[in-house]
């Protein structure tokens, strides 16, 4: 079954929902996409703009990352500019991809690096990485082609009613928004989803009235 994974590397519950997705073994498309362009067209605000929610989030993140044994640190800064990163994804190719988003989030959720100073970034990702492609990739990233496809993805996650990362969304169809959701997609997957259509449908019939 086709998946896509919507995410930014802002969001640390993008970066916990990527690693329980490389552990249940799950191959999803990777789309990166602006969280703050996804919550400006539904004029709403950022976790980070409501305090309280701000502060559970943390707690929540660490609670979750010291149960599933991942490294979780806070990221060198807050806020931060992830565009640079979402564009490199886009500019990475083949399998060069999936390691590129792998280390991308550990250089901010676990490594605390700078990742708005591109020197640093560069040298992060050369030690961990190598040579192989990081400065076409880099250069690339800055292309009219790879800001369009940014662009493009926003567009696509809206069509589908994204609104918030990470989502994943299932067959062009089906979302599953949130770390916590991951659970219900592999019953999804299996067959197994306990959703309820009739009642889904008589909540739209009530609430379009």
């Amino acid at each position: 079954m086709k998946l896509e994974f919507f995410f930014d590397f802002l969001s640390p519950y993008s970066y916990l929902a990527f690693n329980r997705l490389k552990q249940f073994n799950l191959s999803c498309i990777l789309t990166p996409i602006p969280m703050g362009r996804i919550i400006h067209h539904y004029e709403t605000k950022g976790p980070a703009e409501i305090r309280p929610k701000a502060d559970y989030l943390l707690k929540d993140c660490l609670r979750k990352s010291y149960e599933r044994n991942i490294e979780f640190n806070l990221p060198y800064k807050l806020p931060m500019n992830t565009l640079p990163l979402l564009r490199y994804v886009i500019a990475a190719q083949g399998q060069l991809q999936s390691m590129i988003v792998d280390h991308l989030f550990h250089s901010v959720w676990r490594d605390r690096i700078n990742i708005e100073d591109e020197e640093i970034l560069r040298d992060y990702l050369l030690r961990v990485i190598g040579e192989r492609d990081i400065d076409e990739m880099m250069e690339n990233s800055t292309s009219a082609d790879v800001r369009k496809l940014i662009k493009l993805n926003t567009q696509r996650a809206l069509g589908f009613g994204v609104f918030g990362v990470p989502t994943i969304v299932a067959e062009d169809k089906e979302l599953f928004w949130g770390d916590d959701s991951l659970e219900y997609l592999r019953r999804y997957l299996r067959g197994e989803d306990h959703f309820n259509e009739k009642v889904y449908k008589r909540y739209l019939e009530i609430t379009s009235r």
